[in-house]
């Protein structure tokens, strides 16, 4: 290395060290320099100034400024500022150019490049999907080290049903720091997929992943702290992990967060922010808050505190509720939104809409749902009457040591 070679590195390591400080001045001072090094030609800082206006960092974000910036460090002959470039034209939605920048990169030999070629291929953007290609290139980038094709052929290898080599490639990748893989780790081990379930090994991954910012982990923490599965029960250390992954928007935890408000499940009651995060995860479709704010609801219109129009009101929105997770084999919502048509309580009464929902959910083995078809055939609901139908169907639910149904047996003399 010459001498003005090595002031270069120097300086442009200076520009660096600026660039990853948390002053604000400092940073401005770390961009000058990168930008003074690339003007004067100097390849890493071109590729570095290319990479700073594509994503934004401490200046403002400029496609065309870092194509330009890309297309001079290219030119010198850095692979990386390629596959820059690849990266700002698939940001520009133009697909084609984007495979066949990347696609010059990795067959130049990045590893970068030769991983993001595996994911075009693997998503069929700007080429024809194609796994086998996929699993191609990402091998080529696992033999140079990268982390992350390391966790994709994981992926595809344990969707293709070869196991072992899917958990070795994953959980190597999660070992190496890969926030993606750990978090698929911990559900592994959590849940039992693909291996026995192991907690110590879930709450491990899980632990590295929530560290490094991931929600789904942070949320599945606080539901083993709540149950106290596989770590000391620990209600209040929960909460702060919902909250965590709330501020990152994740859907589960605002259901998990909004029933621990309303039970005071770890903190104190507060109703109102709990309902708030279940109509929130409601409405972005999961289907436990669908069906707690479909109860809600019915409740409050149930319980006679409010006119008739109030009333017709929180019916329609607990059948709407109910509707949209039935829609999705909710078994319980099937059930609400059967009886619900069959009182008239959501549009116009429909006995032949319940009875269908009850089946539907029967079909799920939902014990309330056999309860409920039991009464129809007893009472002649929707079907004609019969007696030992009705009998069959409480049977079943018995058989699940459902009360109302062993109560119903009694009554009718069938125990």
């Amino acid at each position: 290395m010459t001498m003005a070679t090595e002031e270069l590195s120097a300086r442009y390591d200076m520009g660096e060290k600026y660039l990853s400080s948390n002053d604000e001045k400092e940073q401005r001072h770390g961009v000058e320099i990168i930008g003074e090094l690339a003007i004067e030609g100097y390849m890493p800082a071109q590729t570095e100034l290319g990479y700073l206006y594509r994503n934004g960092w401490y200046v403002p974000k400029n496609s065309q400024k870092a194509l330009n910036w890309f297309q001079k460090a290219s030119e010198q002959g850095d692979i990386e500022a390629i596959v820059g470039a690849g990266l700002v034209y698939s940001d520009m939605e133009d697909d084609e150019k984007a495979f066949i920048l990347i696609k010059e990169a990795a067959e130049k030999g990045s590893a970068t490049g030769q991983r993001l070629l595996g994911e075009l291929y693997e998503d069929g953007i700007g080429v024809t999907a194609d796994s086998y290609e996929a699993v191609i290139w990402y091998r080529k980038a696992v033999q140079q080290g990268d982390v992350a094709a390391k966790y994709f052929l994981g992926s595809i290898y344990l969707h293709d049903n070869n196991i072992e080599e899917g958990l070795r490639l994953t959980e190597e990748a999660a070992e190496a720091g890969n926030k993606n893989a750990q978090d698929d780790m911990g559900d592994y081990y959590h849940y039992g997929t693909y291996s026995d379930k192991n907690l110590d090994k879930a709450l491990y991954f899980y632990d590295k992943a929530a560290s490094q910012g991931v929600a789904n982990s942070q949320t599945e923490i606080g539901i083993m702290l709540q149950n106290g599965e596989g770590i000391e029960k620990d209600e209040a250390a929960a909460i702060n992990c919902f909250k965590d992954a709330v501020e990152q928007g994740n859907t589960i935890a605002k259901v998990y967060l909004g029933l621990a408000y309303i039970c005071g499940q770890g903190t104190d009651v507060d109703e109102d922010k709990g309902w708030n995060l279940l109509t929130q995860a409601a409405d972005e479709g999961n289907v436990v808050a669908m069906v707690s704010c479909g109860r809600q609801a019915y409740d409050l219109a149930d319980s006679g505190q409010y006119d008739e129009a109030e009333t017709r009101n929180y019916l329609e929105m607990a059948g709407s509720y109910f509707s949209e997770a039935a829609k999705q084999e909710d078994a319980e919502a099937q059930w609400r939104l059967g009886w619900m048509y069959i009182r008239g309580e959501y549009f116009n009464q429909d006995e032949q809409a319940g009875i269908e929902l009850f089946r539907k959910a029967v079909n799920q083995d939902f014990s309330p749902a056999m309860v409920a078809l039991g009464i129809c055939y007893e009472e002649g609901i929707g079907v004609p009457k019969d007696k030992s139908t009705a009998i069959s169907y409480y049977k079943k639910a018995a058989m699940q040591n459902d009360e109302e149904a062993i109560d119903a047996l009694k009554r009718l003399n069938a125990i």
